[in-house]
């Protein structure tokens, strides 16, 4: 099972609904006047950033997640062992999410965008 943790509280989301995430080209195209083909300077690719989509079964537990996610704090996804490549140290880059996942208000989920850090 995932946990999410910023060295103080740590917040276990039922399921990890959805990930997705892209990594940016830093790679540098110069346009030179009289050349038909730029001038590039190679750069490696940013680390990656995009939205995790988290499932609660109590709206206590999704309440908490939001909580954690809207704090100044470097975050660490430590994720199961059926998904390693979903471990990382991220901090929160965008809208966090909050909303009922089924009609009756039951279950909730926590979609957060997200940056990857190195820790």
């Amino acid at each position: 099972m995932a946990t999410i943790t910023d060295g103080v509280s740590t917040i276990t989301p039922d399921l990890i609904l959805g990930w997705r995430s892209t990594r940016t080209s830093r790679t540098v195209l110069h346009t030179v006047i009289g050349k038909p083909d730029p001038d590039v300077t190679l750069r490696p690719s940013g680390l990656r950033a995009g939205v995790l989509r988290l499932f609660f079964l109590t709206s206590d537990d999704a309440h908490a997640a939001e909580a954690l996610h809207t704090t100044a704090a470097v975050l660490h996804l430590d994720a199961d062992p059926e998904q390693p490549d979903l471990s990382m140290a991220y901090v929160t880059a965008g809208p966090v999410d909050y909303a009922a996942a089924t009609d009756e208000g039951r279950h909730w989920t926590l979609d957060v965008t997200y940056q990857e850090v190195t820790p």
